[in-house]
């Protein structure tokens, strides 16, 4: 789905253990007693020996660029857990975010310094922008992609992120626009074709996010974000065992998708499996404690009756947390 665009789990292990590494690194070599890093000579070395291991290492993964976002920021704070000074640890977190969004420098005559110089710039306001995004300072991130826009205006990542920037904010029809000029500007970007396929279900035009959803699915086949919400979009047209194949597909692929296990469990709810919608809702909040969609369907299924105090407490908590409005709404409905 489009905010399991948003899970980095991966992303967050790799950053942390490419800055245990660095640290390391940075620690054998012979230095004056207590002196500490310079900026300058950090640097050098992440250029010379860590960004050619981000080219083979993350690089593979094929992460997204909120994904990649996360990444530095792991990084980051590792390197602020290690002691690295802040300044230090901004700028080789940049460094990071700015390489994996370029990819590796091509052999050979480079552009011109001109057109090296703005590609910089739209990289740079990119970074900034996936950065603000990964900590959850929404506004920060359109503000950054908009700029960068205003550089290029058909940047596919920069209209991309710009509409899952919106989206949080509940700014549907908005985000609409922009995964639409994400598409225009890359035909086979399936990131933006799944996110358009869901912020149309968000919407209510449930009919018309499933094209969009196959399409990502044709170009990306193991995209597993695509699978859950093409999954999610059958459900709510009622075609229970078609939603089935792709969710439990995705369950396969990753056991702990809680945004899976709650479709699969509100399926047992609908067809009166109810004691194994409970399980599935159960097991969902033990992945994720402020899973808004679990909580609502089983505030839905319990009927919170006194007996559940417990559970109504921790339903009510879940919808303070500064949910995304369409969530919180949702939860808030259930709870009635």
């Amino acid at each position: 789905m489009l905010f399991d665009w948003l899970d980095a789990r991966e992303a967050t292990t790799v950053g942390t253990t490419l800055a245990d590494d660095f640290v390391t690194h940075a620690a054998s070599e012979s230095r004056p007693k207590n002196a500490g890093l310079d900026t300058g000579s950090c640097l050098e070395k992440f250029a010379q020996k860590f960004l050619p291991r981000v080219d083979r290492e993350a690089r593979p993964l094929k992460l997204n660029l909120f994904k990649r976002a996360k990444l530095a920021n792991s990084f980051k704070w590792r390197l602020l857990e290690k002691g690295v000074e802040r300044e230090i640890a901004d700028e080789l977190a940049h460094a990071l975010l700015v390489r994996l969004s370029a990819g590796p420098q091509p052999a050979g005559p480079g552009p011109s310094e001109s057109r090296r110089a703005a590609r910089g710039t739209v990289l740079t306001l990119l970074a900034e922008g996936n950065q603000a995004l990964a900590r959850g300072d929404h506004t920060a991130a359109i503000r950054s992609y908009e700029a960068a826009l205003a550089r290029d205006s058909r940047h596919p990542e920069a209209l991309n992120n710009l509409g899952a920037a919106l989206c949080k904010l509940g700014r549907y029809s908005q985000a609409e626009d922009q995964f639409r000029r994400a598409i225009a500007a890359r035909a086979s970007y399936a990131d933006a074709h799944c996110n358009l396929g869901t912020v149309l279900r968000l919407q209510g035009r449930v009919t018309e996010s499933e094209l969009p959803l196959r399409r990502a699915l044709k170009l990306k086949p193991a995209y597993l974000a695509a699978q859950v919400s093409l999954g999610t979009t059958l459900l709510a047209l009622g075609r229970l065992r078609d939603a089935t194949v792709p969710l439990e597909r995705a369950l396969k692929v990753a056991p702990r998708d809680v945004d899976a296990i709650c479709a699969l469990g509100q399926i047992a709810a609908l067809e009166g499996r109810f004691a194994d919608a409970e399980a599935l809702y159960k097991r969902a909040l033990d992945v994720d404690s402020n899973a808004h969609g679990s909580w609502a369907a089983l505030a839905r299924l319990r009927r919170m009756t006194p007996a559940d105090g417990a559970w109504l407490k921790g339903a009510e908590a879940c919808a303070k947390r500064g949910l995304a409005p369409h969530d919180e709404a949702g939860v808030r409905y259930a709870l009635g």
